[in-house]
């Protein structure tokens, strides 16, 4: 698995326009999508940057890990990651409004 980190103003629907949200937590909220037979799982905690201050050292570094994007080997691979690490939150898989369904 390869994971790179960017700050807030990375687009995911820009750069993974596929992507659907699976799992949501207060603050955050988890895609998966498969791009280029790919897999990824990318994981939004951008809201917590309006909690965070810019002149706080710190708190900027923060700031530019706010998006990670995991890069996967296989789909099996991204599936137990799954299983393993996302047993909190709400299942977003049904909803909606997250254009999970059309």
């Amino acid at each position: 698995m390869k994971s790179t980190s960017y700050s807030r103003i990375f687009s995911i629907k820009e750069h993974f326009p596929n992507a659907k949200a699976f799992r949501g937590w207060e603050g955050g909220c988890a895609f998966e999508c498969i791009q280029n037979d790919i897999p990824y799982v990318i994981i939004d905690e951008g809201t917590l940057d309006d909690f965070l201050d810019e002149h706080i050292e710190t708190d900027n570094e923060v700031k530019q890990k706010l998006i990670t994007v995991l890069e996967f080997e296989s789909e099996s691979e991204k599936v137990e990651y799954v299983a393993k690490y996302f047993t909190f939150g709400v299942d977003l898989t049904k909803a909606k409004r997250f254009g999970n369904i059309k």
